[in-house]
């Protein structure tokens, strides 16, 4: 589970069947009581009715975890901004970075790197689609080195730079 969509099938598949959850976030479901096979076996009936599935191996579990970390952090929510990324996760994970980005990397199809890139740059799009703060401001936000930085990530990702982006922004705001 990485999005609200997610949390918000997990809470009502586990309300629907009567079961309680303590804690639904990015990834992670917790019960106060281990499910019996049978309230297992229909909660993932449920999930599945919605297109999601458990996470079962202890690898997708470790990719999950650093799904939810970066999207945390790109969303400005999680903690160690102004730390480096790889030590960031390998301090939250207590793995080394190497095998985190080993079992991503296998996983994924993408780096660690390159999956928080876009991800921060999805977090740049909606700020600058808001229009309520400068690139400095969002730059400084979202851990860029600078908005030199910020505007040339973006434009290499997206091939316009950030003023462009909230030009046709505002602009599809504006129409019927």
């Amino acid at each position: 589970m990485v999005c609200r969509r997610c949390i918000d099938v997990v809470r009502t598949t586990a309300l629907d069947l009567g079961l309680t959850v303590e804690n639904v976030r990015m990834g992670q479901a917790t019960f106060p009581k281990k499910l019996t096979p049978q309230e297992r076996a229909a909660f993932l009936r449920g999930i599945k009715q919605h297109g999601f599935d458990l996470l079962e191996t202890r690898q997708s579990k470790t990719v999950e975890a650093i799904k939810r970390l970066l999207l945390d952090r790109a969303s400005n929510r999680g903690s160690g901004l102004g730390e480096n990324l790889s030590s960031y996760l390998s301090r939250e994970l207590k793995y080394e970075y190497g095998h985190l980005s080993k079992v991503f990397s296998k996983s994924q199809g993408v780096t660690i790197e390159r999956f928080f890139t876009l991800q921060r740059l999805d977090r740049v799009k909606e700020l600058l689609a808001y229009d309520e703060q400068s690139i400095t401001e969002i730059a400084s936000e979202l851990g860029f080195s600078s908005s030199a930085h910020l505007s040339a990530t973006f434009k290499k990702e997206t091939g316009m730079t950030p003023r462009e982006f909230r030009k046709i922004a505002a602009k599809s705001r504006k129409m019927p």
